[in-house]
């Protein structure tokens, strides 16, 4: 069977099972047909289309799909997204993650998660509404508006004001260890880079705040809305609160809510972007540009928050982001293969040390946020 042959096949296959959980959205349809028609609500609706985009998150995929409906009172178009989960360990963990999130953002304005209207354990799928913004990567606004907004609303799902004198950090130092010795590398330098992530560790130690971190806050995940879209208002409101806009967060299963540096969602929010930029065109400016971006609207969200620190307040001994994209990359190469790997992977590895090394010896993320705060 050609590969052409197979999409359509897998494409009828998605249509049918969209066919099928439609049968059990028809109460949700009429409730929502009623809203935008002055409460008038259809006897019946019957499906004219479906339209869906695949949405790759992570390691997750989530379908954005448009109902087309027909019904007594017109024609309607609704759209959902709908989250297919593999298994029922996955399913259950999507919603546990998504109640766990919805809960602690009840009282957080500017970000929400989509409503659950429905979910199914035989077809291990969870329903939410559509989200009403585009993702981070699909929003036709400039690159620092956009990191700029990113940074207000992570400093919004960071619980401000919770400090301690220490940070925990076997975390990181376990992780970093274990990951070393899954990478076919020499002893000689494991040492070096373990030799060099020292000081972040340190860094991460003295800092004074922890933060509840998402574990999985990525450009992908992150539905944004604008109400007003004109380029030049948004810039000349970027060093003010009353910028309007409002996000969602989408795919819950991968979440953690778990105590630890608030740089660790920078630097997984950051990474793969660094690194399609660092292979394609060896530099690493424009990634380092964004972070100081998204580092200044956290800044700016914390102080209305009325914290009494800045993010270079809350690390004396230096900001951590550095470390933490260096970490993912450390992680990532970990899962490439062992001893035997292959002569691509080989060079995958050389050029991801190659791009730690100036991380941990130069720390450009760092440098490009303090001489964004000096201009």
């Amino acid at each position: 069977m050609s590969e052409e042959a197979q999409q359509i096949r897998k494409k009828m296959r998605i249509h049918e099972v969209l066919t099928t959980v439609a049968e059990k959205l028809e109460p949700y349809f009429k409730e929502m047909i009623s809203r935008v028609n002055r409460g008038n609500e259809p006897q019946f609706t019957t499906i004219l289309d479906i339209e869906e985009k695949l949405l790759q998150i992570s390691r997750s995929k989530i379908y954005d799909v448009e109902y087309q409906l027909h019904t007594d009172l017109g024609k309607f178009d609704i759209r959902v997204l709908i989250k297919f989960c593999g298994n029922p360990e996955k399913f259950q963990q999507e919603l546990s993650n998504y109640s766990t999130l919805s809960r602690k953002l009840l009282t957080t304005d500017l970000i929400t998660t989509p409503s659950v209207i429905y979910h199914s354990e035989r077809l291990n799928c969870v329903i939410y509404e559509g989200a009403k913004g585009l993702s981070y990567k699909e929003l036709e606004v400039e690159r620092d508006i956009k990191a700029f907004i990113a940074g207000r609303l992570l400093a919004k799902i960071h619980k401000i004001g919770q400090f301690n004198s220490q940070m925990e950090i076997s975390y990181y130092r376990d992780l970093l260890l274990f990951s070393l010795t899954q990478i076919p590398i020499s002893a000689e330098q494991q040492e070096r880079i373990i030799d060099k992530m020292l000081p972040a560790l340190i860094s991460v130690r003295s800092s004074i705040s922890s933060v509840e971190v998402l574990g999985d806050f990525l450009p992908t995940s992150l539905i944004i809305h604008i109400e007003d879209q004109t380029l030049l208002k948004i810039r000349n409101e970027m060093s003010s609160p009353k910028m309007n806009f409002s996000a969602e967060i989408i795919n819950t299963e991968g979440l953690s809510f778990e105590w630890r540096d608030r740089f660790e969602c920078m630097g997984t929010f950051f990474a793969e972007q660094l690194i399609s930029e660092y292979d394609e065109k060896k530099k690493y400016s424009q990634t380092c540009a964004d972070f100081a971006a998204l580092a200044i609207g956290y800044d700016l969200q914390l102080s209305l928050e009325n914290s009494k620190f800045s993010l270079l307040g809350l690390y004396p001994q230096g900001l951590t982001i550095d470390f933490h994209v260096a970490l993912y990359l450390i992680v990532g190469m970990a899962s490439l293969g062992g001893q035997g790997a292959t002569e691509k992977v080989q060079q995958i590895i050389a050029d991801r040390f190659e791009l730690i090394e100036i991380l941990l010896n130069h720390k450009p993320f760092e440098a490009t946020y303090r001489k964004a705060l000096q201009l």
